[in-house]
């Protein structure tokens, strides 16, 4: 319920402010409409994730995320052929269809979790956790994107998009270690539940070794 009345809100800002988001950004201002079906994309596979990777649903989580990459890497290229001009386009349009079709079946996978309902007590659980969290992923994604930003305004999309292949290339090292905490992730919640925190000690060290 929560996450609805964000998106909405959200939505609306977006679209008010668009001239100026597309101003700072330095992209064009029908790009703005495209960021809402992106988070909501993005929002469904995070959810599924949470949910499924504790219960060590592996099996799943490997099909949908191999669909996920593959899906929209398939579509963008075919599209990208079919624009004549634009053709970032490809990208935006391969990504946004696949995500919605994967969007779909996740829907249908989490549907049983969800429940309308509304709590006080989760409500300040919720903000308390996320509150002081909110700096520290906003400079995370402002770090990570300013840059590019940056090059696209000074230099042009040319070379922002060869920076960013570049930097994509750099950032393979990171795979492995994303890997390794996602295999992790159910052992982890299995330990904070048992208050096993000497196996908890033992296994980040084994990771970071």
């Amino acid at each position: 319920t929560l996450i609805t009345i964000i998106i909405i809100f959200s939505s609306v800002v977006f679209q008010l402010f668009k001239t100026n988001i597309s101003s700072l950004m330095h992209i064009p201002v029908t790009l703005i409409i495209w960021f809402i079906p992106f988070i909501l994309i993005e929002l469904t596979y995070s959810t599924f994730r949470q949910i499924f990777e504790p219960q060590k649903a592996s099996s799943l989580i490997a099909k949908v995320s191999i669909y996920k990459a593959y899906g929209s890497f398939i579509l963008s290229i075919l599209f990208i052929y079919l624009y004549n001009n634009n053709k970032y386009m490809g990208v935006i349009t391969g990504y946004s269809i696949s995500g919605i079709l994967l969007s779909i079946f996740l829907f249908y996978k989490l549907k049983d979790f969800f429940q309308i309902t509304f709590d006080r007590k989760y409500l300040k659980y919720i903000f308390s956790y996320s509150i002081p969290y909110i700096p520290y992923s906003l400079s995370g994604y402002i770090l990570g994107q300013f840059d590019r930003i940056m090059i696209n305004g000074y230099n042009g999309e040319k070379e922002a998009g060869i920076y960013s292949l570049s930097y994509s290339i750099g950032a393979i090292l990171s795979i492995v270690s994303t890997a390794l905490l996602n295999a992790w992730t159910p052992d982890y919640f299995k330990s904070m539940d048992n208050k096993d925190y000497k196996k908890y000690d033992n296994d980040v060290k084994k990771m970071l070794l």
